[in-house]
């Protein structure tokens, strides 16, 4: 192998594919990083979009039915005031 010199077989030393710089510069591959990344970003933006409307709705039912709950006990309260106010003065008389 000397006959052929060492330059040549040093050219190939690192495998069957050329070095990464040569293929992607640097500036390249962080643009395609962040192609990438901002693709993500916008998928998951959508996704966050999608399930606060979902939130919304539901922390709406929830004031509703605690509305509802609220009104519900209030009437039961009264309907008990009325109750025992009878009761008591039907016990007096």
């Amino acid at each position: 192998m000397e006959e052929f010199g060492d330059e040549i077989h040093r050219g190939y030393a690192f495998g069957f594919y050329p070095p990464r710089a040569l293929m992607f510069p640097k500036d390249a591959f962080v643009l395609m990083v962040a192609k990438e990344e901002s693709k993500y970003i916008k998928r998951c933006d959508l996704a966050f979009d999608q399930v606060s409307k979902e939130r919304k709705l539901q922390l709406q039912e929830f004031e509703e039915l605690r509305l509802e709950a609220y009104e519900n006990s209030n009437i039961y309260k009264e309907r008990i005031y009325v109750a025992m106010r009878v009761e008591v003065t039907t016990r007096v008389d």
